[in-house]
């Protein structure tokens, strides 16, 4: 006679310690060790990162990102990622950005400034994608009083001070995207990514709560995910999520790849698209701002949390429309 078969799982609940013996600041929601899924466990403790070997580059023709052989190590001139993990607590608020868009950024970090975090800032990380960006963001304004840390790309720089959308240069930079995540969440760290011509407006870790292991804004229609900000709970699920991301097959940058991921592995894993009302594309802004006959932000209700000037193309084009609706926090000359 043969006896069924018995699936089961096993969660055990734990205090959440972050390195040292500090705590995490988590929920305890996410304090579950899985046994669900053991072969994925396995697979991922058993590589660092998914397909990247240490003497390839990435590229811009739908290959994975993979990692360079002639790049800063830990302990030179320039810190990179791994100098600098034991500093950081979750959740971290994760940038990477070129010299090109440098003045966007310190207008993001002056955004931030601003916001009263409960219970306190997170941990912010920028990655610089070459030299002199490290160095540009390593000095900021004096009236910039709000900590951050400043680590150079270890995934080979970009050639490149500000390529437009969708060209080769720029889907390499933003193709590295992945990785950068992937790093992190391996470290049991929460991550809230966000594009450098975005504002925040107040405290959006609030609306990260609930079922969900991914928190995204909606890209330029419904259906349609935006890249450039989104929030990952570190879990095997997330950091599946993110292999399958840096290794789909699309050509035009990273975004591309971030849908087919969330497509592909729609039964596995739990996206939830924030409200357009609070979290604003550049094409909802926009319109929510024509609708007020061009009136500052101010004049929005509700007040949006997040505005992203995406979907406006080129660097002069975004910082005008920041500037013109009282979204340029920066000192004029930044």
């Amino acid at each position: 006679m043969q006896l069924p078969v018995v699936w089961f799982f096993i969660i055990r609940i734990y205090p959440s310690r972050g390195r040292n013996g500090r705590h995490s600041g988590r929920s305890m929601s996410r304090n579950i060790e899985w046994n669900i899924d053991e072969s994925l466990q396995q697979s991922l403790r058993a590589e660092r990162f998914p397909r990247i070997e240490d003497t390839n580059t990435a590229t811009s023709k739908g290959a994975s990102v993979q990692r360079e052989a002639n790049v800063p190590e830990s302990g030179s001139q320039y810190k990179i990622v791994s100098d600098v993990i034991s500093e950081l607590t979750s959740p971290v608020i994760l940038h990477s950005v070129n010299l090109g868009y440098s003045d966007m950024l310190f207008n993001l970090l002056y955004s931030l400034q601003r916001i009263a975090f409960r219970p306190k800032t997170p941990s912010i990380l920028v990655i610089c994608a070459e030299k002199s960006c490290y160095h540009k963001m390593s000095d900021p304004p004096d009236d910039l009083t709000i900590d951050y840390i400043v680590v150079l790309t270890d995934l080979g720089e970009s050639n490149k001070s500000a390529a437009g959308y969708k060209v080769p240069e720029f889907n390499v930079l933003v193709r590295k995207k992945p990785v950068y995540v992937q790093t992190l969440l391996k470290e049991d760290l929460d991550v809230l990514f966000v594009d450098s011509d975005i504002v925040l407006l107040d405290d959006p870790f609030p609306h990260f709560r609930g079922k969900g292991d991914i928190f995204v804004q909606q890209g330029y229609k419904r259906g349609v995910h935006n890249s450039g900000f989104f929030f990952m709970s570190s879990s095997p699920r997330t950091l599946h999520f993110t292999s399958v991301w840096n290794n789909s097959p699309g050509r035009e940058g990273d975004q591309q790849n971030f849908n087919i991921a969330a497509k592909k592995l729609k039964k596995k894993i739990k996206i939830t698209v924030l409200p357009t009302q609070r979290f604003m594309n550049g094409n909802v802004f926009q319109a929510r701002m024509d609708n007020l006959d061009n009136a500052t932000w101010y004049a929005l209700d509700p007040k949006p949390i997040e505005v992203h000037a995406n979907v406006i193309h080129g660097h002069d084009t975004k910082r005008q429309l920041l500037q013109k609706y009282d979204l340029w926090f920066a000192p004029p000359d930044e």
